[in-house]
């Protein structure tokens, strides 16, 4: 005589079955030279995963995790990257001269617009309080 297991309960076993899995951590070996071709998924979960490990102890971590988490933290990639090129750091101009100075118009703008906001601030808080402008309470 066989025992049957309820059609609920065969789902239930199915489901943990495939949803019942075991973190793999992600290679950490030669990270230096893998790091600019990895997919960005794969550097956020690196990222997350050395962050993870940084909080327990750090006599207990491996060497290649200790590694990757410098790496990851001060390696030569992203701003400290010898060949990154930005606005400023292009190798066939060094100063771009338009870009400086639309910058610089945009900043005395901005800083402008704060400046009146102030000025106007404290002429609206005088007269909310009925203090004149000119006379010192």
């Amino acid at each position: 005589m066989t025992s049957r297991v309820p059609k609920g309960l065969q789902l239930i076993k199915q489901f943990q079955r495939y949803t019942s899995s075991v973190y793999h951590p992600p290679s950490l070996t030669n990270i230096p030279q893998r790091w600019e071709s990895l997919p960005l998924p794969l550097k956020e979960e690196m990222q997350e995963y050395i962050d993870w490990q940084m909080k327990g102890a750090w006599q207990e971590m491996p060497l290649l995790e200790k590694q990757a988490a410098y790496y990851i933290s001060y390696g030569t990639w992203g701003p400290r990257s010898k060949t990154t090129e930005g606005p400023l750091q292009s190798s066939k101009q060094q100063i771009n001269i338009p870009y400086l100075t639309i910058r610089g118009l945009f900043n005395l703008a901005l800083f402008s617009a704060v400046g009146v906001a102030m000025i106007n601030w404290k002429k609206d808080k005088e007269v909310r309080h009925g203090v004149p402008s000119g006379s010192s309470a």
